[in-house]
């Protein structure tokens, strides 16, 4: 965000200005939210009452307390979806809605327990494997000041609403070129508006949800799953992480470095949740609970899997770019996006945006995922992947990534 001098000329480029346009009113105020959340999180130092690792099993307790009333809720807003479309019989609404005030209290009570508990129980992993080793940390350097000061930031996450995220990619090619976070809950009618003024300006536009925002604290939407949210805060931890060194530095300096950090994230966000949940949830020997299933019966053939179906429309729609078929890449997606639905998935934009903001992810097809899984591989430990990978300022230096390099 650019700050402009009182009564001085639009400097921004059009582009800029033209979104700025198109959101005016709907625009999400980061610095307000960062406000009111660091000064929660001063208060609670002093008035949370709960040692987080005193007792694991009320640890354990309150997070899956927490997922439990998140799922509860999802069911209650169905009931009420369901009674809304067909008796809207008064008396079924007020009961609904009154458990919905019960439940949406209790979540809110135990939701500063959980934050600090997460937190703790991901910092003690962390320390274990030898990445969190106090706040800050001074290495030496052979050239003047002779000391390299390395920031290790805490975990710090608020669980709640998070914001829209429009974005926007060029027409064509598949590139994530500039993106404005919106305010929560937009109606239909609003998103839609906003992405017809974003297409006018010549580009192709998404608004979606996100599942997490790597402010400080980072925002991450409460969940009824708890090993996604483990994912969730340690996805964005890792970002923290990156964001005072080379990587994180070099995040918005082009696309291909937005999708090394993403998908990166996404590697040591999985593993250190993995650890967290095996050393404080599981049971013995009990596996992820989101590990991929066994394959189904020859009898009962599955559906393609949806991140296999995306790569495809992806590479196909890239080679089509490349050839200047720009009209031919939208008509393909959009017959795509069609083809999706009777697959069973349901995709409400499916444009160059949407590949864009989907694509810098592990899972899809961007180029980068191979690599960055064959050097974790082959850096033993993932304090030293974080090392290798924290060190890389643009995409040349990859290759050069890894132990002892």
């Amino acid at each position: 965000m650019s700050l402009l001098s009182s009564g001085s000329a639009d400097s921004r480029p059009p582009l800029q200005r033209g979104l700025d346009h198109a959101t005016t009113g709907e625009q999400f105020s980061l610095v307000a939210w960062e406000a009111g959340a660091l000064a929660e999180r001063a208060l609670r130092l002093v008035t949370l009452g709960w040692t987080p690792g005193r007792d694991l099993a009320a640890d354990r307790g309150a997070v899956t307390r927490h997922a439990q009333i998140t799922g509860e809720l999802g069911q209650v807003a169905a009931d009420r979806d369901r009674v809304t479309a067909t008796s809207r019989d008064a008396g079924q609404l007020a009961d609904l809605d009154h458990q919905a005030s019960a439940l949406t209290a209790e979540r809110e009570s135990l939701r500063p327990i959980v934050e600090s508990v997460v937190a703790w129980q991901l910092e003690q992993v962390q320390a274990e494997l030898g990445i969190q080793r106090g706040l800050v940390e001074l290495r030496p350097r052979v050239t003047f000041p002779f000391v390299d000061p390395r920031l290790d930031p805490p975990v710090a996450f608020r669980l709640g609403e998070t914001p829209e995220l429009l974005v926007v990619s060029p027409r064509d090619r598949i590139q994530l070129i500039d993106s404005v976070l919106l305010d929560a809950n937009l109606s239909f009618r609003q998103i839609d508006g906003i992405e017809a003024r974003a297409d006018g300006l010549g580009v192709s536009s998404l608004v979606t949800g996100i599942g997490g925002l790597a402010a400080y604290p980072s925002m991450v939407p409460a969940s009824s799953s708890l090993t996604w949210t483990l994912q969730t805060v340690a996805h964005e931890w890792t970002h923290h992480y990156f964001a005072f060194r080379p990587l994180g530095l070099s995040y918005f300096g082009s696309y291909d470095m937005r999708t090394i950090n993403e998908t990166a994230a996404d590697l040591v966000g999985e593993e250190l949740a993995r650890r967290v949940y095996e050393r404080y949830y599981s049971p013995p020997a009990a596996p992820w609970p989101e590990a991929p299933t066994a394959p189904a019966a020859a009898t009962q053939p599955a559906r393609p899997a949806f991140p296999s179906l995306m790569r495809d429309i992806r590479l196909q729609v890239e080679e089509m770019l490349a050839k200047g078929d720009v009209a031919g890449a939208e008509a393909y997606m959009a017959q795509q996006k069609a083809d999706l639905a009777k697959k069973g998935y349901y995709v409400r934009r499916l444009n160059t945006a949407y590949l864009s903001f989907f694509g810098a992810y592990s899972g899809s097809s961007n180029p980068y995922e191979a690599r960055l899984r064959a050097l974790r591989k082959s850096s033993g430990s993932l304090a030293a992947f974080l090392e290798a990978v924290s060190a890389i300022s643009q995409p040349s230096e990859f290759q050069r990534a890894g132990p002892g390099s």
